[in-house]
């Protein structure tokens, strides 16, 4: 059945998050720490900085005003650095403390760069988030691209890539 690969997946990625450092048993399976992990797409829940494994920069809203492309930047304690990561339809969406306004694929075609749109929850609004090397992917629900930070230089555009697992395509969330 893969139950026993499947655990260890979500133990190690609850783990990397931080997720199970306090956990008790008192509370059953939504203990103090586990009341964050979204068990429904294994990805994780709760507003973050979501950084790139291969540089060190964070995911920033920008402007924060619809349209605007999604850049890396220096991390810093603002609020365009904030993500809410909730459930929504087949993944999670993901969505700038700033501004409200959510992270979408846009045209979801490689190459192309996510924007921030009016929270709507299509598809294009829709990231499984999955562990990957030492961080996660954030893969768009519509297109099954993932999020590259490309170049990881600050002030890049991180752009819809395919699925390759390298660095580029890791995040962490913290």
């Amino acid at each position: 059945s893969g139950a026993g690969s499947e655990l260890y997946t979500l133990a190690t990625a609850g783990n990397t998050l931080g997720l199970l450092n306090n956990y008790t048993t008192e509370g059953g399976p939504y203990g103090p720490q586990a009341v964050n992990w979204n068990v429904s797409n294994e990805g994780p829940a709760g507003t973050f900085h979501i950084t790139s494994v291969q540089s060190g920069l964070a995911l920033d809203g920008g402007a924060n005003t619809q349209g605007t492309l999604l850049q890396l930047y220096t991390p810093n304690t603002s609020a365009d650095q904030q993500w809410t990561v909730l459930p929504s339809g087949s993944g999670s969406s993901i969505v700038s403390v700033q501004s409200g306004l959510a992270l979408d694929g846009g045209p979801n075609n490689s190459g192309t760069h996510p924007q921030m749109w009016v929270a709507n929850g299509t598809p294009d609004q829709q990231w499984v988030i999955q562990p990957s090397g030492t961080g996660f992917s954030i893969t768009s629900v519509q297109s099954h691209l993932v999020l590259d930070g490309g170049e990881n230089q600050v002030g890049v555009n991180p752009q819809m890539y395919g699925t390759n697992s390298s660095v580029d395509q890791q995040w962490l969330f913290q």
